[in-house]
């Protein structure tokens, strides 16, 4: 009889057989970083995993894929929606005609590992599983996601704590995005999680030194929506001079918050708000910059403990990093040394933070962040995922 040696070496006697993966989220993989990521190093995998996708989009380069249809309901149907929330008859809510359709597709299939990256899936991920095993990577702490908002608390809070603790604390495995998710999921829902980082490709990036022309070039980009209150950053440009710059390449979510950016931004000739750039042409718009800068009051629990994937795209490209004292992404400045950490969260202690980088101090932490690139990267984040996936199956 063939005897299994490992599932890194997955190699038989008779040959060598596959694990065969599903990976189910969403929305569009190709345009989120961390499911390309986790998607791109199964692939580079091939002779140990069979890969398979389920979103609303085919991934770039897996043949295997399962259309989820976006609900889009009328006016009257979200509310009925809504009404079947608050009553808690959840199970009517979730299985619309959409969610039914991709259920009859996929239980004729087998699959030996769903790794499920949205917990609205996880109802549909154990209906299909048959003998599967589960790894779910909470993306955000769910109970408390936008916790800033009237309406989620009122209708969704519960759902979602509805869903953690009838589907996610079943899962096999369970991955998470900072340590202070880590130590909450603990807390709250007695879920003992791994931290995950979400690191990009290894860009090997040259250090570049700060021009030292006495002109300092900010840069961030990410979504723009209103729990993360970015005009704080724009409104930072009050207690700087000419010699300061920001760009913002914003992802548009709320037309009317949109909007008020743009407002906003016009006040201050050193701010532009541009296009967003495609996700495979982030590094090499970023290297253009000396300081990446994230700073975002704590309007809810999971903006207080961010470990975002700018941050280590700043890294990756080499910048100087300048952020507010949100304990997770400290730690990481702290710990390689690269950028300034405000006192706290409001605009003129920020201001401080970058005027008090020097050209001297914006080399060194460049340079820190080249270093710190080398660690902070996709390689090292492939080897933790292989060695869960090993201990998983096995």
């Amino acid at each position: 009889m063939a005897k299994l040696i490992s599932l890194s070496e997955m190699t038989y006697i008779e040959g060598t057989m596959k694990i065969s993966i599903l990976v189910i989220n969403e929305f569009n993989p190709n345009n989120s970083p961390r499911p390309s990521r986790i998607i791109n190093f199964l692939k580079s995998k091939s002779d140990l995993y069979d890969v398979s996708t389920a979103s609303e989009t085919s991934f770039q380069g897996v043949e295997d894929f399962y259309f989820i249809s976006r609900d889009k309901p009328s006016i009257l149907s979200k509310l009925f929606k809504l009404v079947l929330i608050k009553l808690r008859l959840y199970r009517l809510m979730f299985w619309t005609k959409q969610k039914l359709s991709v259920k009859n597709e996929l239980i004729c299939k087998d699959f030996d590992l769903i790794i499920c990256l949205d917990l609205s899936l996880l109802p549909l991920v154990f209906k299909i599983k048959k003998n599967a095993k589960i790894i779910f990577d909470a993306r955000e702490y769910y109970s408390r996601h936008f916790e800033d908002r009237v309406l989620w608390n009122y209708f969704y809070k519960k759902y979602n704590t509805y869903l953690i603790n009838e589907f996610m604390t079943r899962c096999d495995k369970v991955l998470t995005v900072s340590p202070g998710l880590v130590n909450e999921y603990k807390k709250e829902f007695g879920i003992d999680s791994e931290l995950y980082l979400s690191l990009p490709e290894l860009k090997y990036p040259m250090f570049l030194p700060y021009k030292q022309d006495g002109k300092i070039s900010l840069v961030h980009h990410g979504n723009a929506t209103p729990s993360r209150q970015i005009e704080v950053m724009i409104n930072t440009f009050k207690y700087l001079d000419d010699n300061y710059t920001l760009d913002l390449y914003l992802v548009k979510h709320e037309e009317k918050y949109y909007k008020f950016l743009l407002n906003e931004a016009k006040k201050y000739s050193g701010v532009r708000i541009l296009e967003p750039v495609p996700y495979s042409q982030i590094h090499e718009m970023l290297i253009n910059y000396d300081v990446g800068v994230f700073f975002v009051p704590p309007s809810t629990f999971n903006l207080m403990h961010t470990l975002p994937n700018k941050l280590f795209e700043f890294i990756q490209a080499g910048l100087a990093i300048c952020i507010g004292p949100n304990p997770d992404m400290a730690d990481v400045v702290k710990k390689y040394n690269i950028g300034s950490i405000s006192n706290d969260f409001n605009e003129r202690s920020f201001a401080k933070s970058l005027l008090e980088m020097s050209s001297e101090h914006i080399n060194i932490y460049k340079k820190n962040s080249t270093k710190a690139a080398g660690v902070l990267n996709s390689n090292s984040s492939g080897i933790q995922l292989g060695k869960i996936l090993d201990d998983i199956v096995n």
